[in-house]
């Protein structure tokens, strides 16, 4: 089973480092290969700055986390779902949501989000 994460998921267990966290360990382990667009680094980038105010962490830290994080999920380059991004602009609540909705078009797979206005799209 394949399952797209996004970022709103990888910004909480950046953040708080509990239960998402772990979850994603889990799911990992139980062989759900987690998956995300490597556009999810500069989403982590334009936040880094709230990330390290929220999480209490300093840069070396927040790096390590981000290191354990992306050893359970992997990240997919962009010409392995450039042909979906069309149709995920008409999926995608927001602009930045269309890569990871394009990689779930892509693998046939559903995403991970916190976000409520995913839950909407039934496709």
């Amino acid at each position: 089973m394949k399952l797209v994460v996004d970022a709103e998921v990888i910004f909480a267990s950046l953040i708080a480092r509990g239960f998402t966290l772990q979850l994603i360990k889990v799911l990992s382990d139980l062989d759900i290969e987690l998956l995300s667009p490597e556009y999810v680094f500069e989403e982590i980038n334009k936040r880094k700055d709230k990330i390290l105010k929220f999480s209490g962490l300093n840069d070396v830290q927040l790096h390590f986390v981000i290191s354990i994080i992306f050893e359970n999920i992997k990240t997919v380059k962009i010409e392995e779902y450039v042909e979906y991004m069309e149709e995920a602009k008409n999926l995608a609540p927001h602009e930045r949501d269309i890569p990871y909705f394009a990689l779930a078009l892509a693998k046939n797979c559903a995403i991970w989000s916190n976000e409520k206005a995913f839950k909407n799209n039934k496709k």
